[in-house]
Parts: structure tokens; sequence; C-alpha cells
């Protein structure tokens, strides 16, 4: 179940996630978070996990489409969960989105990171990947290996026309 708080500061969403996601729960949470970047140009998310599972295939996809539809529009998403696999699933985003994974107790912590203003100097798309590839430069490789990879298959299957 996915529910929504109705009152929350300018182009904030607040969400409160438990169970397994639905394509039904995704629903109510997308006009939502469309209502705000027509109003104000751009949201901010504060998902709290509570007793969560996951998604259901169609409510994965939901959630993909909803980042790529809006790309840059989402100024910040701050989720408080408690386990350690949320924390994963949130480290997997971070170089497409502005996200950061707060535990349940630090809830004051994620309210002050979600709001801080806009206007300070923070990286964009190109230097969060860049950045997290520089922390990160096994995964950097294997990725370009993967890469080469697919596009040597490319050329075979083209007859070696590139």
């Amino acid at each position: 179940m996915l529910t929504i708080d109705p009152h929350t500061p300018d182009n904030v969403v607040v969400g409160h996630a438990s169970g397994k996601l639905t394509h039904e729960d995704y629903q109510g949470f997308r006009g939502r978070i469309e209502q705000m970047i027509r109003q104000h140009g751009s949201v901010r998310v504060l998902l709290d996990l509570q007793d969560f599972h996951g998604w259901d295939l169609q409510a994965a996809w939901d959630d993909l489409k909803l980042g790529l539809r809006f790309p840059g529009k989402f100024e910040r998403c701050a989720i408080l969960g408690d386990k350690k696999w949320e924390e994963w699933m949130i480290r997997l985003a971070k170089p497409f989105f502005r996200v950061k994974f707060f535990d349940r107790s630090e809830r004051e912590s994620a309210w002050r990171w979600l709001m801080q203003p806009a206007t300070q100097h923070e990286p964009g798309l190109a230097e969060d990947i860049f950045g997290h590839l520089r922390r990160h430069p096994i995964i950097g490789l294997l990725i370009l290996a993967g890469l080469v990879g697919f596009i040597a298959r490319q050329i075979r299957s083209s007859g070696g026309k590139a």
C-alpha cells in the first residue's frame, strides 16, 4: 500500500509505503507527483518505507517510467527505511536521481536534507555518474567491457560493416 500525506509544504510529496506495491498504488502517487511538477516545476519526495516488501512487476515499471518521464524534475528524494536491501536499492538509483537513504531514526536529518535550498550547487546527472564511477572503478570497467562486447557483437552480426 502507498498512501500520501495530503498536507505538505510547497513542492513536497510525502508517501508511506508498506507491503508490496502494486500498479494501483502508483496511480495516486503519480497523479500527486505530476500535480506538484505542474504547480512548482519540480518536486521533492520523502518516502517512508515501513514493513516494505518491494514492488510487483507492473509497479516497478510504473516507478521507472515516472522517473524517466520527468528527468531533472525530482530535486531530492529522501527515503526512510530500516533494512539493508532498501539502502542498496537506493544506491542503485543514485547515479540517476538525487536520492539519499536515511535510517528511520534519522527522520529529522532526512527532512533537513530534503528541504535544503535548491540554489546550492548540486552535481548534475553526468557529474553524479562520473563521480559514482570514480568511487567504484570496477563497476565502470564492467560497464565498459559490456559496451565493448555489445559493439563487437553488432559489428560481427552486420558482417563487419560498422
